[in-house]
């Protein structure tokens, strides 16, 4: 482990007990750093949140940011699902620019920048974006992470394929989510969402339909997952 690697890690471990795997994907085997209880992440932001609104530094504006709930601590499943399925395809991503929107701790854009990818990282959460900077650390050349809220950021590029892992948890963030894709997905790129089976997400191929996208719907099973992942294939209707 490089230096740079090593203080990056021991950064994010004075905060967070940590935890190492391996994903296999392929041909590929990758190693992924997580934090290694979720419960424990909830429990500190919560703390940590409660002494920041206790003592708020004297030049904050009255207003606080709310409480972002840690969903980015969970190991999604989707997202090594999304990224094998990506690596099915009948197609390189060598080279390709890839786009994981809400990226958590990075799994599925560090899949796809195994296989050669050019990929950018964003999440709104700046401890999410530690883990991601640190899991794609091996290819950092050919990858950027960013911190950005896709309800009102945007991004200088558009990208061939657009990743979104357990996105659609939250049926506000649809609009501002789909406006996002619109503006950076390629002209013929496409958009592959894994979602794990939530009930309020069963009303999105309709919804995005509507919106003018084309959508395939297909499912992958995940080894010691009973229920298979949703994967949603969009693209820009003709």
């Amino acid at each position: 482990m490089d230096t740079s690697r090593t203080q990056l890690r021991e950064r994010i471990a004075r905060k967070y007990a940590l935890t190492e795997e391996t994903i296999r994907i392929g041909s590929h085997e990758l190693s992924f750093t997580r934090a290694a209880d979720p419960d424990a992440v909830l429990d500190a932001i919560c703390l940590e949140e409660e002494q920041r609104r206790a003592n708020p530094p004297v030049n904050l504006e009255p207003q606080l940011e709310p409480l972002r709930m840690p969903y980015w601590a969970a190991v999604w499943e989707s997202a090594n699902a999304l990224g094998e399925f990506a690596l099915s395809m009948d197609r390189s991503w060598r080279d390709a620019r890839v786009l994981d929107l809400g990226c958590g701790m990075g799994n599925a854009g560090m899949i796809l920048a195994a296989a050669g990818a050019n990929v950018t990282l964003v999440d709104i959460d700046r401890d999410a974006l530690l883990f991601a900077e640190l899991n794609i650390h091996p290819w950092r050349e050919s990858c950027s992470v960013k911190r950005i809220d896709w309800n009102v950021d945007r991004l200088s590029d558009r990208y061939e394929l657009i990743l979104g892992s357990d996105v659609l948890y939250e049926r506000e963030q649809w609009d501002g989510f789909e406006a996002f894709i619109k503006i950076h997905l390629d002209e013929n790129g496409i958009v592959l969402i894994g979602e794990p089976g939530r009930a309020q997400a069963e009303a999105f191929p309709d919804w995005i339909r509507a919106r003018g996208w084309s959508i395939e719907m297909t499912k992958r099973s995940v080894e010691g997952r009973a229920i298979p992942i949703n994967l949603f294939t969009l693209r820009r209707s003709r």
